[in-house]
């Protein structure tokens, strides 16, 4: 793979360097109102193991149709970072790493409007910082301007973050994970639980904590956590495993108001005043009788408001009722009523 690798680059280059040569001579003139595309938009690069994933957003066609100035494949341009700043020049030193034929883009996919490029990383590229570019280029090979670069480093990275803890409220999401050795920073990756990883971070942090306020109430989220190394292009780490968190109420309902008991027989009937919240899923009766702790005895449906506790024997017996919303939440006991229920004569 490599050697193929090196073939295409070599002939890319030699284009470039023929073309160069042909500089001085008059090139065929273009249709009128032939222009350059538009620079490539969302252009992202991640490492993931031993391999490095361009993406970016695809050109779309103008008014849903070809036209002639269509793009038509995607040049790929790659720079060793070091060994430019080791010369102190100025000047960009790109390299074509590969191109992205629309027509047949076997190196390649689309997907959901973008480009997904993968580069498999040879045993001498894993200690370099690259930085990566691409351009688009139409049917006519003009080309547009570079896509704003991106800078990684594909050496060794940190191990990985072991694991990451999730603690919720209802406007926040606290998250811990151990310490890596040799990490000086964490980077943090929100998505929605199924989707994958994105290729932008949400936060850094300097620290084994932090904490989400970006949230929003019963929306499920999903995070994973990246060691950072050492230097002014820090390797990234493999990401944690994905840790799940929603953010939901923690407010329990307002006591029950309202208990009345009445005996009939052996039998006793529980009504009381219907709960004014919005998220309220159950009531749930308590019973003792003499000095034994109250027990409960059933859970209601918060739509009714009434309950017959049957059968019991004669004696005293004290109710109260609590309130649970669909979080669990449950509420303070509701004011204590006592009855006596008596043997029938």
């Amino acid at each position: 793979m490599e050697p193929i690798r090196r073939a295409i680059r070599r002939g890319l280059v030699a284009v470039l360097v023929m073309a160069a040569v042909a500089c001085g001579k008059k090139a065929a003139p273009l249709p009128p109102g032939i222009k350059a595309p538009p620079p490539v938009e969302g252009f992202r690069a991640t490492v993931r193991g031993y391999e490095v994933r361009l993406s970016w957003s695809a050109v779309p066609l103008r008014g849903g149709e070809e036209q002639p100035t269509d793009v038509t494949r995607y040049l790929l341009y790659r720079e060793d970072v070091l060994a430019r700043e080791a010369t102190d020049c100025d000047c960009r030193q790109w390299e074509v790493l590969d191109t992205v034929d629309l027509e047949y883009p076997a190196n390649a996919f689309l997907e959901d409007g973008r480009v997904e490029y993968i580069l498999p990383l040879a045993a001498y590229e894993r200690s370099r910082v690259y930085a990566f570019t691409v351009v688009a280029q139409n049917r006519y090979g003009v080309a547009s301007p570079l896509a704003e670069d991106r800078i990684l480093n594909v050496g060794p990275p940190p191990p990985p973050v072991a694991a990451v803890e999730a603690s919720v409220g209802e406007t926040w999401v606290d998250l811990a994970w151990p310490a890596v050795p040799g990490a000086t920073a964490y980077r943090l990756y929100r998505f929605a639980p199924g989707e994958e990883l994105p290729d932008t971070p949400y936060a850094t942090a300097d620290a084994t904590h932090f904490v989400d306020r970006q949230v929003v109430l019963d929306q499920p989220y999903a995070y994973v956590v990246t060691a950072l190394g050492e230097g002014r292009y820090p390797a990234e780490s493999r990401p944690s495993p994905t840790v799940a968190a929603t953010p939901h109420d923690l407010t329990a309902p307002a006591a029950p108001a309202g208990l009345i008991a009445v005996p009939a027989g052996a039998e006793v009937r529980l009504s009381w005043e219907p709960g004014g919240e919005e998220d309220l899923a159950v009531y749930r009766v308590w019973r003792s009788a003499g000095s034994t702790t109250p027990e409960a005895v059933a859970r209601v449906a918060a739509e009714r408001t009434s309950f017959t506790d049957r059968p019991l024997s004669p004696g005293t017996y004290r109710y109260h009722l609590t309130a649970v919303d669909r979080h669990d939440n449950e509420s303070p006991p509701s004011l204590e009523v006592a009855v006596e229920v008596v043997p029938r004569g």
